[in-house]
């Protein structure tokens, strides 16, 4: 565990846009990146509320609870639970289904810090493997737009 790490195990990492003026905070846990709804309204510059909708939209029909989408962190303290998080697919999704070219730069850098994690479990059941394409990650579904984040 590093110094940044939480009291459930993930590391924190921050991205910085451009402009050096926003700052967001991010989990990396089992080699997956993670963010917070209010994290995605500052990266794309919009409302938690709007956010929260384009996830709706998004994942309708679909079981958004997927520990492989959405998980419950853990308080610094590990006493309660903490904010609900994103695994990156969705954060970035969100970016393409609001148009925003803010992802572009972010969706680097994700890849970026991921290179440099180690790998974490295989969570993939024997049932999920022959429906794999209809489940394929956001992220090879849609690529964000070019931008920058900021």
């Amino acid at each position: 565990m590093t110094d940044n790490a939480n009291a459930d195990g993930a590391d924190r990492r921050y991205y910085q846009t451009e402009d050096s003026l926003t700052r967001i905070a991010c989990r990396v846990l089992d080699g997956k990146l993670w963010m917070t709804l209010d994290n995605m309204a500052a990266l794309y510059r919009t409302s938690e509320q709007d956010v929260a909708r384009q996830l709706k939209a998004a994942f309708c029909g679909r079981r958004l609870g997927s520990a492989s989408i959405r998980k419950e962190a853990q308080r610094d303290d590990g006493v309660a639970p903490g904010p609900t998080c994103y695994a990156l697919d969705a954060v970035l999704l969100v970016g393409v289904r609001l148009g925003s070219s803010r992802g572009e730069a972010f969706a680097q850098w994700a890849a970026d810090v991921l290179a440099n994690e180690p790998a974490g479990p295989v969570e993939e059941s024997a049932g999920e493997s022959a429906d794999k394409s209809a489940d394929e990650p956001a992220a090879q579904r849609a690529a964000p737009e070019a931008g920058t984040v900021k």
